[in-house]
């Protein structure tokens, strides 16, 4: 088990009761996964430079349970760090990229065999009307040739989509089992440039997305399929596909679904990060 490089009273920027029941070290013990918080410590080049000023690039995010860190070495490509109302961020162009792991590292966000679990506190947008799909998290380019999962927003006017948050996990075409599954919220639940709470739950072949705690889809996977999803963890892009323009707060993903206590202290925790609490 690796614990926790930091304690309770470290971050500040939060309400009092937000870090007396701060969740991340509790449930992520003993897991496979990890936690990124844009309030905590990040790296500026591969050197291990603390990122120094708000605005500057990231070329490493923390991952706060000591397993993955989420990397970019290309200098153009990297997410930048901000800070609005006293909240900081990672701010995401439309050509940023941070990657986490490796390929068998995310295989529990697909694979109906185990659980799985993504919460992300963001806003997507860049415009009032994006007319494009963004991803928040992925780990294959959501082609269903291809074996992945995929989450975030979709507001396509050729696809008569608007503010609409979008889900898929798909497990190829090869052996030993083909399945895909899509997920997309009705209209108007995930608006753009508005800070939200969205998550994903798997717990064996039961899947479902959230936004801001309400349940917004549910499905089922058929056929189990052991192999590794296309790519590592890709933060704010899909492997070339729908880059994010937006902002991440904090992100976990981890191989568990978190029981209803260790749910709602997450839910708090990440609402309390956004500028604008949606929770």
């Amino acid at each position: 088990m690796i614990p926790f490089p930091f304690q309770v009273g470290q971050l500040g920027r939060r309400s009092a009761a937000s870090r007396d029941v701060f969740p991340y070290a509790a449930f992520m013990s003993g897991k496979v996964g990890d936690v990124w918080l844009a309030d905590g410590t990040h790296y500026s080049d591969t050197g291990r430079t603390a990122v120094a000023n708000i605005n500057d690039t990231v070329a490493s995010m923390t991952g706060f349970a000591g397993q993955f860190n989420a990397n970019q070495a290309t200098s153009g490509s990297r997410p930048t760090l901000r800070e609005t109302g006293g909240r900081r961020y990672f701010e995401f162009d439309g050509g940023d990229v941070s990657v986490a792991g490796n390929n068998a590292n995310w295989n529990f966000l697909h694979n109906p065999a185990g659980n799985g679990y993504v919460c992300c506190a963001m806003q997507y947008g860049g415009s009032s009307d994006p007319n494009a799909i963004m991803a928040a998290v992925a780990t294959y380019n959501s082609s269903g040739s291809n074996t992945g999962f995929f989450i975030g927003f979709d507001d396509r006017a050729s696809d008569s989509r608007n503010n609409a948050t979008r889900m898929t996990v798909s497990r190829g075409t090869g052996a030993p089992a083909a399945d895909a599954i899509a997920l997309t919220s009705a209209n108007n639940i995930a608006p753009p440039q508005t800070d939200l709470i969205i998550e994903y739950t798997k717990t064996g072949i039961a899947v479902a997305v959230f936004v801001n705690t309400v349940s917004r889809g549910t499905g089922n996977l058929t056929s189990a399929n052991s192999g590794s999803s296309q790519v590592a963890l890709n933060i704010g892009y899909s492997n070339g596909n729908f880059p994010l323009t937006g902002r991440i707060y904090g992100l976990i993903v981890c191989n568990a679904v978190p029981n209803s206590t260790e749910r709602a202290a997450i839910q708090a925790d990440m609402s309390s990060r956004c500028v604008t609490p949606p929770i």
